[in-house]
């Protein structure tokens, strides 16, 4: 059976964006009890960087089900029908100043262990992952292939685990000390997060910022040294 987890609605007149952003934030915590996770950060909802406007009927779903993505400067609105619904969007009345309406709600459903499609977003991000890590070895990646590449789903995340190294490094040193790894917890809504081992506080604690970034967080600082050292 689903379950509404929460629902929060707000809305805010002549007040600047960076304003009704802390208003949100707070306002959310204080109703729900959980941090505003929806979007990384201010600078990304006013001038986001992979702006978007899609809408996607998954007919070939157990369950067809709508999903709507549009990422747009102060206008974002990210919704899968029946599971969730995102809307934090501001008007301007003049050049500092306006009107600004957040909505969110998500359901969730105890029951439902099964393991569940990727959505359109997290298929975006996992092919986001790949262009990268083709970017970052250039011309040379004929001479690299994934050891593992490795897709499972959570409850609300689906992860994947990536091992790259040279082709047939199998028993020589370089399978030991050479290959590229990382792990990654992708968001139904494509939000994408790096298991940064290096840290105390191990786990999906850092945004994604490219491929080079998320296998020198999860190899460690002695990689990252290393790494810096022959590069």
């Amino acid at each position: 059976m689903t379950h509404k987890l929460y629902e929060f609605e707000t809305k805010r007149s002549n007040i600047t964006p960076k304003q009704f952003w802390t208003h949100c934030a707070k306002a959310f915590e204080k109703k729900t009890g959980r941090n505003f996770e929806w979007l990384d950060s201010f600078e990304y909802w006013s001038n986001p960087t992979d702006n978007a406007d899609n809408t996607w009927k998954h007919e070939d779903w157990d369950e067809p089900k709508t999903e709507i993505c549009r990422i747009k400067p102060f206008n974002i609105q990210l919704y899968l029908q029946g599971s969730y619904n995102f809307i934090m969007e501001f008007d301007f009345w003049d050049d500092k100043t306006g009107w600004g309406y957040c909505y969110a709600y998500e359901m969730t459903d105890k029951e439902d262990d099964t393991e569940k499609p990727l959505t359109k977003a997290q298929t975006q991000a996992v092919e986001r992952i790949k262009k990268d890590i083709q970017r970052w070895y250039g011309d040379n990646f004929s001479n690299y292939e994934y050891k593992t590449f490795k897709l499972t789903s959570g409850y609300k995340s689906h992860y994947l685990y990536v091992v790259v190294g040279r082709v047939g490094d199998e028993g020589t040193m370089a399978e030991i000390f050479c290959r590229d790894k990382a792990h990654f917890a992708i968001g139904e809504r494509g939000r994408i997060m790096v298991d940064s081992n290096y840290r105390k506080s191990s786990g999906f604690c850092r945004p994604y910022k490219g491929w080079v970034d998320s296998f020198l967080a999860y190899n460690g600082k002695e990689y990252r040294q290393s790494h810096k050292a022959t590069n």
